[in-house]
């Protein structure tokens, strides 16, 4: 779609923070930080089809504003809001991957005070921090910006910082097989036998779930009875199960007590992480869940009636952990089809918003990538082209398991430096990232999770711009406000609230800046015919009696009313009497109805007053809006002027005249404007004569 790309694209740091942080506020419940091992299953499983539902969204708004040529719109985006959020969204990022490097476990929190407290209150347990995790993840980080450092201080070394990562990943994954890191220091279990004879005594909302529905469950209930009680020690080849359940006595051939027990198995696992629930509520629905599991199990196999009393042998959870944490298991395979998960939505609002904000922010990013490559490989960029192409993109990465992609800043130099010329590279990557998931995901097995804080940190670091935060302060003091509000609601509000903020900040200020549009006093610069603003020429010299004004922006409703102040607190402050004010409507690129209304009534009002009102150098668009609007019938003989210099002339003969002039009989000379002829200037009068030869002198 748009072959002149050279970019790479793919999931990126802000936009898989916005997302994780998006649909958790969709679902109830916490999930744990390993997807693939998930204690609700459930949630996991929604949680998934909501994150491929909002790619599906996030392409067709790609799609959409690309076909309908919309590109314009992230240029409501200033330099200055996507820097702040950025900023702020990597220091969540980071400090969400400090726990790797502590070797602690806290829950996920998107405002940066909230993951400082959960960090500072998991330290406080005793023997919580480890030093082992620490060592290592700080290794590996000093590591990485050794190579980042060798590649960006010698040229020819750049596959330096590229290979970084891939480096201290061997490295890990070798250390932690050598040396088995991954065994605990004492790999010593603990066991105990358990008898009850009562379940009632047991686990009191376990028993009170279990026993009083219609499961017909007492045994699962007795082998889940605490959320103590290690669910993985349930096997189908566990004869804990059997011991406390039979099958039915006329049972099937094929429901073997193995088949049965394995059955058993799955629903224990289940109803066990169902009583982790810190809420009775939370445990029903979670029971609801798996009411199909249950029923299953049971059409296989009965509570033992006979027994009054049901031993089993159970292995606590060990509180030893392993001396590095590996990452465990990563599944294998090709990505599943996923079409099926597209409808129905599950918050179509929500999930609408969160895919709009998304789009937007990697739109930015996206362009801001593909102008840079199109600016040092000079070949011209279609935006709208290249929105298309990753709108296209994500539709088809939905159909396969995949979430939101967009053009990523560090592969994409990466691409550049290694002399990528077409997407060929990227077709190459995605080979090869499908070769590692065919193949290779045992290998990652015992990789130890601070590899990835540390690889995960270097990496976001290099998204601060504290650099753009003190240009912006020595630049424009209102644009670094902007970075600064939207750097700290970023951070100790939340990615969510943050961009939204960082939006309404951006609007505010292009508001801001068209209704207070900036309106200059002009006066004649010495010994010449030229006028310039007083403000930025203080020795320029204001006419006598004549006040010279030039708006630099649109006339339209927004920034009427603010004019017109303007003009009238200008006029009470003049020294001396104003017999006539000229307007310089140069920079004025367009102009509405509400505008022309009040330019008829300003020169209405100021005639009553007896003050003339001349214009200079309109546009022919501005004098075609003019004549339409009836402005004509206000203009007297004159009024409009190609230079200054020839509207001051005009205004001192008024002056001295004291008579107003009669109304314009014949257009010609604004059909003369409006058809672009206003290159030759009239015939200057001999003072005018007289001005041009001392500013040639």
């Amino acid at each position: 779609i748009n072959a002149e790309y050279m970019g790479a694209v793919g999931p990126v740091a802000v936009t898989s923070l916005m997302l994780g942080s998006g649909l958790q506020s969709l679902f109830d419940g916490q999930l744990n930080s390993d997807p693939n091992n998930p204690t609700d299953p459930c949630l996991q499983n929604n949680y998934n089809k909501a994150a491929i539902q909002i790619a599906l969204l996030a392409g067709i708004m790609y799609t959409c504003i690309g076909l309908f040529r919309l590109g314009f719109l992230a240029n409501f985006l200033s330099r200055s809001v996507i820097s702040g959020f950025m900023t702020g969204a990597a220091m969540i990022i980071l400090l969400s991957q400090v726990k790797y490097i502590l070797g602690v476990s806290v829950p996920r929190n998107d405002p940066i005070h909230e993951q400082l407290a959960n960090l500072v209150d998991a330290l406080k347990v005793k023997d919580a921090f480890q030093w082992r995790e620490f060592v290592m993840g700080i290794s590996w980080m000093f590591l990485l910006w050794v190579t980042r450092f060798i590649g960006n201080k010698f040229p020819k070394l750049v596959l330096m910082r590229a290979s970084g990562p891939i480096l201290v990943t061997i490295l890990s994954i070798s250390l932690m097989n050598i040396f088995k890191w991954y065994d605990p220091l004492t790999s010593s279990s603990s066991s105990s036998t358990t008898t009850t004879t009562n379940t009632t005594s047991t686990n009191t909302t376990a028993v009170s779930l279990l026993t009083n529905s219609s499961y017909n469950a007492t045994c699962l209930g007795l082998l889940a009875i605490a959320s103590n009680v290690s669910a993985t020690s349930f096997t189908s080849s566990s004869a804990n199960v059997t011991n406390c359940l039979v099958p039915k006595t006329n049972t099937s051939t094929t429901n073997t007590t193995a088949t049965c027990a394995s059955k058993a198995s799955s629903c224990i696992l289940l109803v066990n992480d169902c009583l982790k629930n810190k809420t009775d509520a939370l445990a029903k629905a979670c029971l609801a869940n798996a009411t199909k599991c249950v029923d299953d199990a049971n059409t296989c196999i009965t509570p033992t009636t006979a027994k009054s009393t049901c031993v089993v042998t159970v292995a606590k959870k060990s509180s030893v952990k392993p001396q590095i944490k590996p990452l465990g298991t990563i599944p294998a395979g090709m990505p599943s089809f996923t079409a099926s998960w597209f409808f129905p939505l599950f918050k179509g609002g929500e999930q609408l918003l969160l895919a709009a904000v998304i789009c937007m922010v990697d739109i930015c990013e996206s362009i801001s990538i593909a102008k840079a490559m199109a600016q040092k490989k000079r070949y011209d960029l279609d935006a709208n082209q290249e929105l298309s192409g990753l709108g296209f993109a994500n539709l088809a990465g939905a159909f396969f398991n995949c979430y939101t992609t967009t053009g990523s800043f560090s592969r994409s130099a990466v691409n550049f430096a290694m002399g990528a010329k077409t997407p060929l590279s990227c077709m190459i990557t995605g080979i090869l990232v499908m070769f590692v998931l065919l193949v290779l995901t045992p290998v990652f097995k015992n990789m130890p999770q601070n590899v990835q804080g540390a690889i995960i940190i270097m990496g976001v670091v290099g998204i601060f711009e504290f650099h753009e935060a003190f240009f912006l302060f020595r630049v424009s003091k209102k644009d670094f406000i902007v970075w600064l509000g939207a750097w700290l609601c970023t951070m100790f509000l939340g990615v969510e609230k943050g961009i939204g903020i960082s939006l309404a900040l951006s609007l505010v200020m292009v508001l801001l800046r068209s209704a207070f549009p900036r309106i200059n006093v002009l006066g004649r610069m010495p010994n010449s015919i030229m006028y310039r603003s007083t403000t930025q020429y203080p020795d320029a010299i204001e006419e006598k009696n004549i006040l010279i004004l030039r708006v630099d922006a649109p006339m339209y409703f927004a920034n009427v009313q603010p004019i017109k102040d303007w003009i009238r607190k200008r006029i009470e402050r003049s020294e001396s009497t104003i017999e006539c004010i000229i307007l310089d409507l140069g920079p004025v690129s367009d102009i509405d109805a509400t505008a022309i209304h009040f330019l008829l009534d300003f020169i209405t009002s100021n005639h009553e007053k007896g003050i003339h009102v001349l214009m200079v150098n309109p546009s022919s668009e501005i004098v075609g809006s003019l004549m339409s609007g009836g402005l004509v019938r206000k203009i007297t003989e004159d009024a409009v002027h190609i230079n200054i210099n020839d509207a001051v002339l005009h205004a001192k003969k008024l002056s001295s005249s004291g008579s107003p002039t009669t109304i314009i009989d014949n257009m010609n000379q604004l059909e003369a404007h409006q058809q672009g002829h206003v290159e030759v200037p009239p015939t200057p009068t001999s003072d005018t004569a007289e001005s041009t030869k001392k500013l040639a002198a």
